[in-house]
């Protein structure tokens, strides 16, 4: 429940209780032992810590190929995650090898039907659309949608998360309008199924900032994106990815509006926070550098703009930053 609500940090804390007991009286490679260990890892990852989650499922998959086999529900479950970090750490041909192995073998052993064969599926479809957005990939995901509803319901999370996928697909081949409509009619099945609070709620809202820049509606972009941090810097402590995330879009709106100096302001802080964190927050940080060279180029501060391109061009974190602000996958 708390992870669902995005409290992942009071999750992380009773998961890992729950795990580190499993593994004392039911042994390392136990289903629930298995089982606990990948909810602690996901709560790792919500939290801001990918790399350690990535490293505690790669050790699971391991455990759980060793006792009960590559083609075992429980490994298979472990293979779709270990996809999910892959793609978070910006390993992306690495997470589309594991899904697609994972597929297959779900497909075989689970059925087309079966929750994780259609959530790794879903997952690959979105792969291939945010590796190259066209019309093709955005009618994968809305032919796949029908599917998901039938089989999964229409408020399940993997439905939703197709959903907001397609409206991402419509976003990147420039339709604007038809994305901000579909993410506008997310919010509702969002709110209900976890609150204003729930990550796929807060994510959609960032979307619909990002459509309502590009569509020039820039004042209501900033009052979107402005009640968002707010509530946003209410329940999570400061240098958390999801508000640097918000602050990052934020802050393009408010250089759009020129209003340079605010949104100066803001990077400069929020990278202050970031760099204070105990969060992962390369790829967010590598955006809120990349928001600042811009700045600086608009004020015609060519040279610092040119250094800090440097630096980010030199650094490993460009995947992170696109993956950071288009989440992607479902475990």
């Amino acid at each position: 429940a708390y992870c669902e609500l995005g409290a992942a940090d009071k999750a992380e804390r009773l998961l890992r209780q729950s795990f580190e007991t499993r593994r004392t009286h039911l042994g390392d490679d136990h289903l629930d032992t298995l089982r606990s260990g990948r909810y602690l890892s996901s709560a790792l990852a919500d939290q801001g810590f990918p790399d350690q989650a990535l490293s505690s499922v790669e050790q699971l998959v391991k455990l759980s190929q060793a006792r009960w086999g590559d083609n075992h529900e429980t490994t298979l479950r472990l293979q779709a995650q270990l996809g999910h970090h892959l793609w978070k750490c910006g390993e992306l041909s690495e997470a589309h090898t594991m899904w697609r192995d994972t597929h297959r073998r779900a497909l075989e052993h689970l059925g087309r039907k079966h929750e994780l064969t259609l959530t790794v599926e879903a997952n690959l479809v979105a792969w291939k659309n945010q590796a190259e957005p066209s019309q093709e990939h955005l009618n994968e995901l809305q032919e796949l949608v029908p599917i998901l509803t039938e089989n999964l319901g229409a408020t399940h999370p993997i439905t939703l998360m197709t959903l907001r996928n397609a409206a991402t697909s419509q976003y990147l081949v420039g339709d604007y309008a038809g994305a901000h409509r579909s993410f506008e009619e997310l919010l509702p099945a969002y709110e209900l199924l976890g609150g204003r609070d729930y990550p796929g709620y807060q994510s959609t809202q960032r979307s619909i900032v990002n459509c309502l820049r590009e569509l020039g509606s820039v004042s209501e972009a900033i009052c979107r994106a402005e009640e968002l941090l707010e509530r946003q810097q209410a329940i999570y402590p400061p240098g958390h990815p999801a508000v640097l995330a918000t602050v990052s879009e934020l802050g393009q709106c408010l250089i759009k509006e020129h209003r340079t100096g605010e949104a100066k302001d803001l990077f400069t802080q929020q990278l202050e926070f970031a760099a204070e964190s105990a969060f992962n927050t390369d790829g967010i940080e590598h955006q809120l550098q990349a928001n600042l060279a811009q700045l600086e180029i608009e004020q015609q501060q060519y040279e610092l703009a040119a250094q800090r391109l440097e630096t980010l061009l030199k650094s490993s974190s460009g995947d992170r930053a696109m993956i950071a602000s288009n989440p992607v996958s479902y475990t």
